[in-house]
């Protein structure tokens, strides 16, 4: 039974990759066993939906608005994740809230966000203690910097730099602020920051973002001690498009998208977000014919403090064992009753997308 729900804000700057960090986040510590929700962006909702703040008198009514929406969500996903089964009987839920009840505060004048506050009761130390962290995300770099990827966002690059700056500032106070800045490397680099920042609050191994493989055979899912399984269909789809997953858990699917954001860069940014039902399904008409549907169980599971995941697909494939180990020099430990073929990391015959289009061909073979 759910003990406790650790609120986590995760705020930022536009363009900050904040989607894409939100989905990662809900993969990963679901994996883990902790049952999870993904509280929506208020802003986007009303503004999506015909609700413009230039539709007002002024900035301060549409804010108002906007924070009876935070507090809707943010109490009704509360409710959902209190309702969930908890099969590993994990204490925490994980309830990450895109924006919190404070990011309202850089559009508005000196001291009228704090009148809103006191106009529901509730007090600038209460709201930021609502949340047992904040995690800011700051804004990418100019050659980074897209609106393309959310048309709720109409931003010039100097104008979403003042946001982040904002925005931080509105979160002063909070005694667990995490900045995830964009010096990792990579925006992996800042993915796996932000995976590390949660997984340190809740005491478990803190990941790297290089993965390694083995080939494994012939493992059965109950020879695994504590797994949560899930079950994953996976689409590619036509050039630029990307790929979209369902991925299914006692009963209930989370949809996913992941592509490749186009920047003026010679690197191009993986960006991953969940999506509705409705538009998973619109995505799977642009589906790549050259690759076919990979579906697999995939079994998360822990073993001498690390974090492992093993895939058994519904095709003639070995299984796949996967561990992010916690440090470069870390010493991989194999569980014991998993007994490796080989080490494939570097192989380019395991990643999925080639596994897809092998797929393809031999089913080309057979018809």
């Amino acid at each position: 039974m759910i003990k406790e729900i650790y609120s986590l804000a995760i705020d930022g700057g536009p363009s900050s990759g904040k989607s894409t960090i939100l989905a990662s986040l809900i993969e990963f510590f679901g994996g883990l066993g902790y049952p999870t929700v993904s509280v929506p962006e208020a802003a986007s909702e009303l503004l999506l939906n015909g609700v413009m703040p230039l539709s007002f008198a002024s900035p301060l009514l549409f804010q108002e608005y906007l924070m009876e929406k935070i507090l809707l969500n943010e109490e009704f996903f509360g409710r959902v994740l209190h309702s969930m089964n908890n099969p590993l009987c994990k204490e925490h839920g994980l309830k990450f809230c895109d924006r919190g009840l404070l990011s309202g505060k850089p559009y508005v004048g000196p001291g009228e966000y704090e009148f809103l506050l006191k106009s529901k009761n509730i007090s600038t130390e209460e709201a930021l203690h609502r949340y047992k962290a904040v995690m800011h995300m700051r804004t990418a770099p100019e050659e980074f910097y897209t609106v393309a990827n959310n048309i709720a966002r109409t931003e010039t690059y100097a104008e979403a730099c003042v946001l982040d700056k904002g925005s931080l500032e509105a979160w002063q106070g909070h005694p667990n602020i995490q900045i995830i800045g964009n010096d990792y490397g990579s925006f992996e680099g800042k993915v796996n920051t932000a995976i590390g920042a949660v997984s340190q609050l809740l005491g478990v191994p803190k990941p790297l973002t290089i993965e390694r493989k083995w080939r494994v055979r012939n493992i059965n899912l109950a020879q695994i001690p504590n797994p949560v399984v899930v079950r994953i269909v996976q689409h590619y789809l036509l050039k630029d498009e990307g790929r979209v997953r369902a991925w299914i858990r006692d009963g209930s699917t989370t949809y996913f998208h992941t592509h490749k954001s186009d920047v003026p860069s010679t690197k191009r940014v993986k960006v991953e977000r969940i999506i509705s039902r409705a538009k998973y399904e619109q995505l799977l008409r642009k589906v790549n014919m050259e690759c076919a549907p990979i579906e697999k169980w995939r079994a998360y599971f822990t073993y001498k403090n690390q974090y492992f995941r093993l895939d058994s697909f519904h095709h003639d494939i070995d299984q796949i064992l996967e561990v992010q180990p916690s440090s470069e020099q870390e010493e991989i430990i194999i569980p014991p009753f998993i007994k490796t073929v080989s080490e494939v990391t570097d192989d380019s015959k395991y990643y999925n997308y080639n596994i897809a289009r092998e797929l393809a061909k031999q089913r080309r073979l057979i018809l």
